[in-house]
C-alpha cells in the first residue's frame, strides 16, 4: 500500500478556500462592495435597491455580477461535458488562473483607463472565474471541505459536533476550511488597506498557481 505523496487533492482544494477569501474581500472593499462568488451577497443587494426604489444604476452592478457568475457556470460545466474526467479540475481552474492573471493585468495593459470600467471589467472577470471555480467544486469538491457556502458548513460544524462529538469524522475539515477562509480575507483586508488595493489578488493568483498541481492529482474516494 502507497502511502500518500506531499501534495495532496484536498490541500489544493484548501487553498481554494484561500483564493475565494481573497477574491470576495477584494471585489467587496475595493470594487464597490459586489460579492465575486457570493451570489446571495448580490441578490440581496439588488432586493435592497429594488425595495428602496433605487435609480437602475445602483442595482446595475449586482445585476452584471449575476450575470457574469452565470456566464462562468456555463463555461464551467461546458468543461465538465466536453473533458475527461480526470483532467476537468485542472482545466477549469487553468481558465480561472487565466481570468485572474487578466484581471491583474488590466491596468497595466491599459492604465488610462477610467476607474469606473476598470471595475466594471474586474468585477465581470472574477465574476466569470468563481461561477466556473462554482460549477467544477460542485463536481469535484469533497464533502464537507468547503470553499465557499460558508453558512452549511459552520451550521454542520456547529450540530454535528454537538451530537457526535470530537469522534465525528469531517469536524477537522469542516473547521479548517472556516478558518482558511476566514484567515484569508482577514489577511486580504490588511493588505488592501496597507498595502495595495489588488495586492490580495496578486496572492490569490499565487495560491492558484500551487493549488492546481494539487488537483491534478487523482481525487481520493468519497
Amino acid at each position: 500500500m502507497r502511502s500518500p505523496g506531499l501534495l495532496q487533492y484536498k490541500h489544493g482544494l484548501y487553498l481554494l478556500t484561500c483564493v475565494c477569501g481573497l477574491i470576495d474581500i477584494t471585489c467587496f472593499m475595493v470594487l464597490n462592495g459586489v460579492f465575486a462568488e457570493m451570489m446571495t451577497g448580490n441578490l440581496m443587494m439588488m432586493s435592497i435597491s429594488a425595495g428602496t426604489a433605487h435609480p437602475l444604476d445602483s442595482s446595475g452592478k449586482f445585476v452584471r455580477a449575476v450575470l457574469a457568475f452565470i456566464i462562468g457556470v456555463v463555461i464551467g460545466t461546458f468543461v465538465l461535458k466536453h473533458v475527461t474526467q480526470r483532467k476537468q479540475a485542472v482545466a477549469g481552474y487553468s481558465l480561472v488562473w487565466c481570468l485572474l492573471a487578466f484581471a491583474l493585468l488590466l491596468p497595466v495593459i491599459d492604465p488610462v483607463l477610467a476607474s469606473e470600467y476598470h471595475g466594471r471589467a474586474l468585477v465581470g472577470l472574477l465574476c466569470v472565474a468563481m461561477g466556473i471555480h462554482s460549477a467544477i467544486v460542485r463536481i469535484h469538491g469533497l464533502p464537507d471541505l468547503a470553499t465557499n457556502l460558508m453558512t452549511m458548513t459552520l451550521t454542520a460544524f456547529v450540530s454535528e459536533t454537538i451530537l457526535h462529538g470530537r469522534a465525528h469524522q469531517r469536524w477537522r475539515r469542516r473547521l479548517l476550511s472556516i478558518g482558511l477562509f476566514v484567515a484569508s480575507g482577514a489577511l486580504c483586508a490588511a493588505l488592501v488597506a496597507n498595502v495595495h488595493p489588488y495586492a490580495g489578488l496578486a496572492l490569490a493568483l499565487l495560491l492558484l498557481t500551487l493549488a492546481i498541481p494539487c488537483l491534478g492529482k487523482e481525487k481520493p474516494a468519497t
